[in-house]
């Protein structure tokens, strides 16, 4: 999956959902607008490594991501050209990066373009994918051709492409009408299935999800456990009933402790069946995500630009909405204090109705009592507490009156 993010940060809850539901397994971010403030573990997903380059400059903007699952085990890499904003790792034979270049010269410098070919001049020799927005949107790529007025930057990053043989697999508008947002190959083949998504909250880019046709042996974490939901528990009370619990518990604490462990380890092995749990690393959804934003989410990544308005405001509300409601409880006391006082006139209503005896009254009545004795200790707190705020100044009123 690639995307342009346009800050990271403040669509973090978002980026989460997203990849909860494509679980992809390279993910690349342009226009991170991270920097040296921000940890990573305020960007970490789960099962996933991450590799980073902010901008150096200090100034908002830019900064490049790449996320690949942690079973890949990708390997961080790094070029002889010097870049400005560019991430590079190597899943065995293939070298995987993720640059972005930015069209404000005062920031990057005249040189940049003349950078970026000679990075990817470079790397052409490699088994290699190169994700990213390289803003340059006067290019048919369906054909490779440069528009009439398009700057001498572009044409010669076209002959760049060609002169290093790359397939660039992005034919459809990634940001308006233009293609920012590039897919580049070495391979022809190594690159399929692309589809052109709607964007990440706020964005002004949509994102692109696609298929990477490539063999690595993934190393799977596969445990053996216990399986207690269908051990053998009536056979073990038959043999604990059957024990000498005098006998065995005769002897000093450590003894009688490690006869105890003994046996029950026993009963384990022979009653509690095994099974064995396979890791596959797929990133589980935040606990404080709803099924129905987790659904929201999943109808929008899938439709496109133009049917993903109303599903974007909708999402965007939840997955917003979530944390919070998931963070903060009600402490509305006043709300409360009205329920509880409804639930005994209810009750009370309940126990005339039934006619019940004084036993079964008492039981009835019993949680309300509590609750309201809970209401009462609250209040009394809050009035002590204000009290005991304001007693020194009521004293020394007083004592200045009287002196």
């Amino acid at each position: 999956m690639s995307l342009n993010a346009r800050s990271i940060v403040n669509k973090i809850d978002m980026f989460k959902a997203v990849v909860c539901n494509l679980q992809p397994d390279i993910i690349g971010v342009t226009e991170s607008w991270t920097n040296d403030k921000i940890f990573d573990s305020e960007l970490h997903l789960d099962n996933y490594c991450i590799f980073r380059c902010d901008r150096c400059s200090g100034i908002r903007g830019g900064g490049v991501l790449l996320y690949v699952k942690e079973s890949l085990h990708p390997v961080e890499f790094h070029t002889k050209t010097v870049y400005g904003e560019h991430v590079w790792c190597s899943i065995g034979d293939l070298l995987v990066g993720v640059c972005y270049r930015s069209t404000n010269l005062s920031v990057t410098g005249h040189d940049n373009e003349a950078n970026l070919r000679k990075l990817l001049l470079e790397v052409s020799s490699k088994h290699v994918l190169i994700l990213g927005d390289f803003n340059y949107p006067g290019v048919d790529w369906s054909s490779c051709s440069v528009t009439s007025n398009c700057n001498p930057g572009t044409a010669e990053f076209v002959q760049t492409i060609e002169d290093c043989f790359y397939t660039q697999h992005v034919l459809h508008p990634t940001r308006g009408d233009a293609i920012l947002d590039l897919i580049l190959s070495s391979d022809p083949d190594l690159v399929n299935n692309v589809c052109i998504t709607a964007n990440l909250g706020t964005s002004d880019h949509n994102m692109i999800t696609f298929t990477v046709q490539h063999k690595h042996d993934v190393v799977t974490n596969d445990r053996v456990v216990r399986d207690y939901h269908k051990g053998d528990y009536d056979s073990m009370r038959n043999e604990l009933k059957n024990v000498d619990w005098d006998q065995m518990l005769s002897s000093d604490i450590e003894n009688s402790w490690s006869r105890f462990k003994h046996l029950l380890l026993e009963l384990e092995n022979k009653y509690i069946p095994v099974k064995k749990v396979h890791n596959c690393g797929r990133t589980k959804k935040p606990i404080w995500m709803s099924h129905k934003a987790l659904k929201l989410v999943k109808k929008r990544t899938e439709s496109t630009a133009n049917t993903g308005i109303r599903i974007t405001l909708l999402s965007r509300g939840l997955i917003k909405q979530q944390p919070w409601n998931f963070e903060k409880p009600n402490v509305n006391l006043k709300r409360s204090w009205q329920k509880i006082l409804n639930l005994t006139r209810s009750r009370s209503m309940l126990i005339a109705e039934l006619n019940l005896k004084p036993k079964h009254r008492l039981e009835l009545c019993l949680p309300v009592m509590v609750l309201k004795w809970t209401m009462i200790k609250v209040l009394l707190n809050v009035l002590i507490s204000i009290l005991l705020q304001f007693l020194p100044g009521i004293i020394c009123y007083l004592y200045l009156q009287f002196l």
